[in-house]
């Protein structure tokens, strides 16, 4: 049974707007924008600073320093593209790439991240955020958007999150790297008619629909114990509710995901469906997304990870930025031509 997700995976650079308000600051429109806007947020004094991270060694999809969102602001592509001949280029090897690297390194060369990013983890990194202990931080979709829209309002006085629109580099217009719709899939074990259709009954429970008895169950726990129902109607978990209620069921199966949250609702829907039209809309898929590589199966990420890993410290100043070319050409001989070749076999098969 598969898994789906929206067609927004993450990589959303999400901003405290009221941040920017109080210093008369509009939303950026190209990479020197968000660099003088970094410049402008940054207050060492008072530990505040415009952008934060996690980037514990390097992000095991991306390279370290939000790379996979400026990546997106320069063009490359998503993962890979696919050229008039048939052919695969990976978006490691194109110039807009290696563009976004040579940014977010001089992004951090100016100290413009919070200091505090290379030791935060995913839960420090959007506690901080929440804090505006940073105006911008590159973070998920779904998850993240009720963590910072419910944290907000818990600030004195209460923040107002936002979703930047993607824009280019140069100002013009912006992309967005759209997924596959599919986290992936449950499988069950060959077993007896009667057990295989007692697990599927249990699938059926996880994928009732939103505002179904079996899905406030599941989302919300027990009314009364973990979450009231306010004057409104909208379920709002307890203390308990907040400590033992979790949404890890919705890896197994669930329903179409809505976008809701029980503070301000109609607002937070507003937000997530104007933001969700305008990513959508400069989206940009990856031709091998759906294609089958048997030495990317069983190597890609570590061949991978080993070029984002050096790219990291490349960003974070630890190694010249004139080892890149070289680190491309690592990563085609040590896998990547091959990842290369058999996506391009399995593509030109349908």
């Amino acid at each position: 049974m598969p898994v789906a997700f929206p067609l927004v995976p993450g990589v959303v650079l999400w901003v405290h707007q009221e941040m920017l308000d109080a210093k008369n600051l509009s939303r950026p429109k190209s990479t020197d924008d968000f660099k003088t806007l970094l410049q402008a947020l940054k207050d060492q004094d008072a530990n505040v600073y415009g952008i934060g991270a996690s980037v514990q060694g390097a992000d095991t999809t991306s390279g370290a320093f939000d790379l996979g969102l400026y990546q997106m602001y320069f063009g490359a592509p998503n993962n890979w593209t696919r050229n008039p001949d048939g052919s695969l280029t990976r978006s490691f090897e194109t110039n807009e790439y290696k563009a976004a690297v040579a940014y977010a390194r001089d992004l951090v060369g100016a100290g413009l991240y919070h200091p505090d990013s290379p030791t935060l983890n995913q839960v420090s990194v959007r506690t901080n955020f929440v804090a505006r202990k940073y105006a911008f931080v590159n973070s998920g979709w779904l998850a993240a958007s009720i963590q910072y829209w419910k944290g907000a309002q818990t600030q004195n006085p209460p923040g107002n999150v936002a979703i930047v629109t993607p824009f280019g580099s140069d100002g013009g217009k912006g992309s967005f790297y759209t997924g596959t719709q599919l986290f992936g899939w449950s499988l069950l074990k060959k077993a007896s008619e009667a057990r295989v259709k007692d697990l599927l009954r249990f699938f059926n429970f996880l994928a009732a629909p939103f505002g179904s008895q079996e899905y406030l169950l599941v989302n919300y726990g027990v009314q009364g114990k973990d979450f009231n129902f306010d004057d409104e109607g909208n379920p709002v978990l307890t203390s308990n509710g907040t400590a033992n209620v979790n949404s890890l069921w919705t890896y197994v199966v669930q329903p179409p995901q809505v976008y809701y949250n029980a503070v301000r609702p109609k607002d937070f829907a507003t937000m997530m469906q104007n933001g969700a039209k305008t990513m959508i809309a400069v989206g940009v898929a990856d031709p091998a997304a759906s294609f089958y590589s048997e030495t990317h199966a069983a190597k890609g990420s570590i061949v991978n990870q080993g070029f984002l890993s050096a790219v990291g410290d490349i960003i974070a100043g630890r190694r010249p930025f004139s080892d890149y070319d070289g680190l491309v050409k690592d990563w085609q001989s040590g896998g990547g031509n091959q990842i290369r070749t058999e996506f391009q076999q399995a593509i030109a098969q349908g």
